[in-house]
């Protein structure tokens, strides 16, 4: 006789509910990681899958595709989590949403997707650290197609899957150049010490312009933790240690803010005294009191390039493993001013 979810939940003493919020990965349902792994290994135990060939008789589905993604609050990658999942069902497959758990080992997680029998997964804005890697070998063995969605992270070289990645390194590289361009030669970086490619595309810039001089202030905390107060802070010491920086890039949008007001309270205009640039060009940079020059991540690209490589390994296509890169687009507006002149350097 088949294993069912009340057989699961009778013997974990949990909601018949809950046993199938962690079995199909529902998100934004709060299960604690004990309960989380009871359930996941009494599944094992009874050797539970779901036929999802027999539900696709019975109503018409093909397999799912499941979409893996952290829960944060960052605006930009919820917003590329929805435009995303938007895109995807456009295959005709039902999108399965499973938040990235991080506490749980590879080998967990894998179970966890594989109660679904999904066709395929796609990772957006994972980490792709050593567990993730383990887990996409466990996928790729089991002929599972994955897809890499703006990795937060080098992908190796000779990892099985496709990848479609945003150039952040090279992007900031340009926004240095932008300011460069513009007379500014002491230029700052305030970002989060963990945001991916900030000071790689930083330093690259400052090279291509043989600039040896460095005016830097990391952020002890997340990415998903920046907020303005601790970004006002973090420009408030860098233009205090170096009260010669005339233009700052910043890490993430937030930060602009906060660099911007540490800016105001310290008597200097922005952009007469100093230009700013942010990254992902949120809808409100361009409404506040001086709109931020600011560099927008291609949403729409990237999901058409995820929609695009899925759909030809969903019908079978074969080949070398995809490596498409996007680029970052500098929207400049009021934040960094005009030219300076040769006397303000």
């Amino acid at each position: 006789m088949a294993v069912t979810l009340y057989d699961i939940a009778h013997r974990a003493g949990v909601s018949v509910a809950t046993v199938s919020h962690v079995v199909n990965g529902a998100r934004g349902v709060r299960v604690s990681a004990t309960s989380r792994r009871q359930i996941l290994r009494i599944a094992k135990e009874l050797s539970y899958r779901p036929n999802p060939y027999a539900r696709a008789l019975r109503d018409g589905r093909l397999s799912p595709i499941s979409l893996v993604s952290p829960y944060c609050d960052v605006y930009i990658t919820n917003l590329k989590f929805v435009e995303l999942r938007r895109s995807l069902s456009e295959l005709g497959r039902e999108v399965l949403l499973v938040d990235e758990v991080r506490t749980s080992s590879a080998d967990e997680t894998l179970d966890m997707l594989l109660m679904t029998a999904p066709e395929a997964v796609v990772f957006l804005c994972c980490e792709m650290n050593r567990r993730a890697l383990e887990l996409v070998d466990g996928l790729r063995e089991r002929n599972i197609h994955v897809l890499v969605i703006d990795p937060q992270g080098a992908v190796p070289a000779d990892a099985p899957v496709d990848v479609v990645e945003i150039d952040r390194t090279g992007g900031i590289a340009e926004a240095v150049s932008h300011l460069v361009e513009l007379g500014h030669r002491r230029i700052g970086l305030v970002s989060s010490a963990s945001a991916y490619g900030r000071q790689e595309g930083y330093e690259q810039g400052l090279r291509r312009h043989g600039i040896a001089e460095r005016f830097v202030e990391l952020m002890d905390v997340t990415l998903n933790a920046v907020v303005p107060g601790e970004a006002q802070a973090a420009g408030q010491r860098l233009l205090e240690r170096y009260p010669e920086v005339t233009a700052v890039f910043c890490g993430d949008d937030l930060t602009a803010i906060g660099v911007m007001r540490a800016a105001r309270m310290m008597g200097r205009r922005v952009p007469d005294d100093l230009a700013i640039v942010g990254l992902c060009d949120e809808p409100w940079t361009e409404y506040l009191e001086v709109p931020v020059t600011a560099l927008r991540q291609p949403l729409e690209e990237m999901c058409s390039e995820a929609v695009r490589i899925l759909d030809r390994r969903l019908r079978g296509g074969q080949g070398p493993w995809e490596r498409v890169v996007l680029k970052l687009d500098l929207h400049v507006r009021q934040s960094t001013g005009m030219v300076m002149e040769a006397s303000s350097l």
